[in-house]
């Protein structure tokens, strides 16, 4: 193979791995973010249907 071929190969490998590795972490803080709201939420706020909560409490 020629030099260029190789390193348009490498270069679009990087590139690529770059793009999966950006979307991981984009998704990792999204996560974490959410997680986070859901630990400073007040009960209510997270079961915002109170049928929800009477079928529950039913359930026990």
């Amino acid at each position: 193979m020629k030099l260029s071929t190789k390193l348009a190969i490498g270069i679009t490998a990087a590139a690529a791995v770059s793009a999966f590795t950006a979307g991981v972490i984009h998704e990792i803080k999204a996560i974490k973010k959410l997680t986070t709201d859901a630990d400073d939420a007040l009960p209510e706020e997270i079961l915002e249907d109170a049928d929800t909560v009477v079928e529950v409490i039913d359930a026990e």
